[in-house]
């Protein structure tokens, strides 16, 4: 397998949704790969993959915490038009939401 080429990364701050509302039962770790949910200018939900979390140090369900969140370099442009400083969207495993974050800086 590959490795990615890293484009877009970007400082979020996240809240991982509580076991009891649906979320992991589990600590997420650095190396976490997440899909990404943006609402578009419609209302639409834009998915994306390929993207990677660093940590400073696990995370438990229920806690908030900052990350870097890093896009592989081919998806970067579709990324930049969707995300801002201040955009908030989803981090999800397949079809559940496992967290809500918003972005903090972007580079």
């Amino acid at each position: 397998m590959n490795k990615p080429m890293w484009g877009v990364s970007m400082e979020i701050e996240f809240r991982l949704t509580p076991t009891q509302d649906g979320g992991r039962k589990t600590s997420i770790v650095s190396g976490y790969r997440p899909n990404v949910i943006v609402k578009s200018a419609t209302g639409d939900d834009v998915i994306f993959g390929l993207a990677e979390l660093d940590l400073a140090q696990p995370v438990q369900p229920g806690a908030s915490s900052r990350g870097v969140l890093r896009f592989d370099q081919s998806i970067s442009p579709l990324v930049r038009t969707h995300l801002r400083v201040d955009s908030e969207f989803a981090l999800s495993e397949g079809k559940w939401i496992v967290a809500t974050a918003r972005v903090l800086s972007l580079s």
